[in-house]
């Protein structure tokens, strides 16, 4: 195993405590378990949807008070948005650790630190193999893991970048799917009955009604030779061809009376709600139109993305940088590059950026990967109507002065006056 030299072989491993609830293997009294969880397409298409937002976005490095480019030479930059390690791209990095957290609540990853005291790469660790110990006694934080031969490995808190869910005591995650069980156990129900209710076939919910009284053994010879004849799906829908006196008579209803299609519905809703998630990012598109999916796309970045991106940022910030460079330089996550896909919000964000003067032509181009056009694109613009508020009583009192002071008062009024009078 790659990691086996980084670690320290533990000599007493029967202190660790039985493994964190959090964990695959841990199965709580309904049977719902992170496997389980993952095998429901509503908190599946959930999660992916988390890992896959966090995935995509980079992770810019920034040192306080000088150029981006000089927080990019960092090398937390590098790990951050280049290679986290040698088998995976940034995005599969954090796609695979927002993964983790949202079906086990937790997310950690081993730092591997190079022998000039700067992390070297980063490697998500197995949920199902690793566990948090805390000791009571000293208040000290260990997490426990195991390599692939099972020999297991203690790590400090401070060889660890550990994301995780909500917690009830601060320590260890939560998943929000713990809060769906009977949710699932209400969906998993409705699938089965689903499940059976073709498999069956719809043409045999019902008696066969014989003229005359019949023996057990030809009831049962009765009921197998309908069932092989009229079950199952490949025969829903055939015509039956009744024997003379005996009569069919449905006893099951339809399945769309059932109000199936809306107990999925409200199934869906639940859980979009537990994560966060828009309805229409679930294909729910039954009240949605274009202003309001906008304004629930926006509502997820501000509330759903962005307590991510603030636990991610702190944990790095703390974990990954030393004490004397954390007054310098911190991480950030780049959701402008949510904009990616939409051209026409992207340019109305670049206008509004440049005419306020934050952005130069040059440092737009830059992010449409365009080359600059020389110094004049370096220049930042500004809208003449806007005046430094220090001198904006002078300013009004010298406009008052030669007559141009706009208005309906006094003041306009004379300057106006006195123009004429000169003329």
């Amino acid at each position: 195993m790659l990691l086996r030299q980084l670690f320290s072989n533990p000599t007493d491993s029967g202190t660790l405590l039985s493994p964190a609830d959090w964990l695959i293997s841990a199965i709580n009294g309904d049977g719902v378990t992170a496997a389980t969880a993952s095998k429901n397409s509503n908190i599946y298409t959930c999660v992916n949807i988390l890992a896959d937002d966090i995935g995509k976005l980079p992770i810019h490095t920034f040192r306080t008070g000088g150029k981006k480019t000089e927080g990019m030479k960092h090398p937390v930059a590098k790990l951050l948005y280049k290679r986290p390690n040698p088998l995976m791209t940034p995005l599969a990095f954090k796609r695979t650790l927002q993964y983790h957290m949202g079906f086990y609540g937790n997310a950690i990853a081993y730092i591997e630190w190079g022998t000039d005291g700067y992390p070297k790469s980063l490697w998500p660790l197995d949920p199902t193999k690793t566990t948090i110990r805390l000791n009571v006694v000293s208040g000290a934080l260990t997490y426990t893991t195991s390599d692939a031969k099972g020999a297991m490995y203690h790590l400090q808190p401070h060889d660890v970048l550990h994301f995780y869910e909500m917690s009830k005591d601060g320590l260890i995650g939560v998943p929000k799917w713990r809060t769906l069980i009977d949710e699932l156990d209400s969906q998993n129900a409705i699938k089965k009955f689903q499940s059976q209710f073709y498999k069956n076939g719809t043409l045999t919910h019902g008696v066969l009604q014989a003229a005359s009284k019949i023996n057990p053994e030809a009831k049962k010879k009765l009921r197998q030779e309908w069932e092989k004849i009229n079950g199952g799906i490949d025969n829903a829908g055939r015509v039956a061809v009744l024997d003379l006196g005996m009569e069919y008579k449905p006893l099951g209803m339809q399945l769309d009376q059932a109000q199936f299609i809306e107990t999925q519905k409200f199934g869906i809703n639940e859980v979009a709600k537990v994560y966060r998630i828009p309805p229409h990012k679930l294909a729910q598109l039954d009240r949605a139109t274009y202003a309001n999916a906008e304004a629930m796309s926006l509502d997820y970045i501000k509330t759903t993305l962005l307590p991510i991106f603030t636990s991610w940022e702190q944990e790095i910030n703390y974990k990954l940088f030393t004490e004397p460079e954390r007054e310098n330089y911190y991480v950030k996550f780049n959701a402008a590059a949510e904009l990616r896909g939409d051209s026409k919000a992207r340019a109305e964000y670049y206008k509004d950026m440049l005419y306020a003067g934050i952005y130069t032509l040059n440092e737009i181009r830059d992010m449409e990967e365009m080359e600059c056009i020389g110094d004049v694109g370096d220049i930042h613009l500004a809208s003449l109507n806007y005046t430094d508020i220090t001198v904006l009583k002078d300013l009004q009192l010298a406009k008052a002065k030669n007559g141009t002071l706009k208005g309906g008062d006094d003041d306009g009024e004379k300057g106006k006056k006195n123009q004429s009078d000169a003329v």
